[in-house]
């Protein structure tokens, strides 16, 4: 659990410096502002409510640290994924011309590739043909 209720104590309560407030909760300086800086960007002030737990606080000034953050220029993989499929002679590097087409500040050739290949990586990918059941092993010299 965060000690983000004892570092505003201790910072607007009885006005220690930055680093005696990290000293004290057993936590880095850059927390301690990191803190500060959350609670006024959250427009909150101190002293709190008695009514608010310190779930509240920390929802209230943690609320965008997870949220993932949309590439705007990130394809559609399995669109990508489909295409060639669908016609014979489409290339990677023509969905790539046409990707770049609609996206000119899009990601370049290879970046495109490797970001495509990591996501290949992450589907489940059927092969055409069964795996094989024996498994023959040769020792060289004589046994």
């Amino acid at each position: 659990m965060r000690k983000t209720r004892e570092i505003l104590r201790l910072k607007f309560e009885t006005e220690l410096s930055q680093r005696a407030i990290a000293r004290a909760v057993g936590v880095s300086n850059a927390t301690v502002w990191d803190v500060l800086r959350r609670l006024e960007a959250a427009g909150l002030a101190w002293p709190l409510p008695e009514a608010v737990t310190d779930a509240e606080i920390e929802a209230r000034l943690y609320r965008d640290r997870f949220k993932a953050v949309a590439d705007p220029r990130e394809p559609d993989w399995a669109q990508v994924h489909k295409e060639p499929r669908s016609h014979k002679h489409l290339t990677l590097r023509l969905l790539w011309g046409e990707y770049r087409h609609s996206h000119p500040d899009g990601y370049g050739y290879s970046y495109f590739c490797q970001h495509y290949r990591a996501w290949q990586g992450r589907i489940d990918v059927v092969w055409g043909c069964p795996a094989p059941t024996d498994t023959f092993l040769t020792l060289p010299g004589p046994l």
